[in-house]
Parts: C-alpha cells; sequence; structure tokens
C-alpha cells in the first residue's frame, strides 16, 4: 500500500512539473510598450507599430510620433483641454467627432485662427485633431492610438482619471501626428485610466 501511495504521488509530481513546463513554454512573448516606439516628426523611417490582440481579434497598434517643441505648442493652444473656445472649426458643438487631416490645405480649411499654422509633411504623416463630449467630471488626453483591425481602424483616445466638480460637460479636444495614414478610421473610443486598470 506504501508502495502504491509513493507511485502516486510520484506521478502526480511528475505531471505537475510537465504542466509547469509546458505553461511557461506556450506563455506569448511580451508586446513592447507602443509608446516606446515613437519617431521624432523629422525621422525618415517610422517604426512605431506593434501587434495585439482583443475580443474582436488581433490589431496592430500605430502610435503617434514625436514633435517638435514648436508644433506641440501650437496645437495645444489652439485645441485647448478646458472648455474654450478652439482655434479650429468643428461641425456640432455637444458631439465627438474628429478630423483626419492629409494635407496643407485641409488643415488651412479647419483653421480659424490668426498664428501661422506649422509646417507639416503631409507625404509622411497624417494629422488628427478632434474633441470627445464629455459628461461628468474633467479628463485630460494621455495619448492617442490608432488600432488598425483587418477591415477597419478605430481611433483611441486614453484619458487619465477624472477629477473636478461632477456633473458637468464639457469638449475635450485631442490632436496627434501619425504615419502617413489613407485608410479610413471609422469609429472613436474614449477610453479612461479607470477602464484599464
Amino acid at each position: 500500500m506504501k508502495k502504491l501511495v509513493y507511485i502516486l504521488s510520484s506521478l502526480l509530481l511528475l505531471s505537475a512539473g510537465f504542466t509547469a513546463c509546458s505553461c511557461e513554454s506556450d506563455d506569448p512573448p511580451e508586446q513592447p510598450n507602443s509608446h516606446q516606439n515613437e519617431t521624432p516628426v523629422d525621422s525618415t523611417t517610422i517604426n512605431n507599430y506593434s501587434s495585439k490582440v482583443d475580443s474582436t481579434g488581433s490589431y496592430t497598434v500605430i502610435s503617434t510620433v514625436e514633435v517638435s517643441e514648436e508644433v506641440k505648442s501650437f496645437f495645444d493652444e489652439a485645441l485647448p483641454n478646458e472648455n474654450r473656445t478652439p482655434a479650429f472649426s468643428f461641425s456640432s458643438e455637444n458631439e465627438t467627432e474628429f478630423f483626419v487631416i492629409n494635407s496643407q490645405d485641409e488643415l488651412e480649411s479647419r483653421y480659424k485662427g490668426e498664428k501661422t499654422l506649422p509646417e507639416i509633411d503631409f507625404a509622411k504623416y497624417t494629422l488628427i485633431i478632434g474633441k470627445a463630449y464629455m459628461l461628468g467630471m474633467t479628463y485630460h488626453v494621455e495619448s492617442l492610438e490608432i488600432h488598425k483591425y483587418e477591415n477597419n481602424q478605430t481611433l483611441c483616445v486614453f484619458t487619465d482619471n477624472p477629477s473636478g466638480l461632477f456633473w458637468m460637460a464639457y469638449n475635450m479636444h485631442f490632436w496627434g501626428l501619425f504615419p502617413h495614414n489613407n485608410m479610413m478610421i471609422s469609429n472613436i473610443k474614449v477610453i479612461t485610466k479607470e477602464e484599464i486598470s
């Protein structure tokens, strides 16, 4: 009887060892953080893509590229986070919307400010500007990504956790410069830090 118990115990330990080994080898490799792959705006090579999988299938993450301080200052002022009038025209007041801009002419047609527009190489880059109509507290945009699926693309706007007064409504403006992208972006998601954690 002792011999049988010993054999069964040994088999259980051996089985557990095989399971642990196979789990370790089946783990997918860790995906790089897409924000570590940002590329300067004047660079000729753009390496800011990574692949991920969610409930709707696999997709490619396209991150924003780095911009000069001059470009950043211009758009941060022209598209303020607070509920102030932006220097770009939008179709409606109380809706979420965005524009994909692929030429200097398109940029000029949307701009209604008085400052000189920054020059952007639209042969290499695509500019996205927009606003999300937010109900509740104050949010700030932390990053933008395009999630490219086989047949469509989704613009994802990542925000911090909310702060300030409850029951306020305002337009949270955002912008980002991406590698040149001609494929239509059919959807937008605003994702708070609370939803990720």
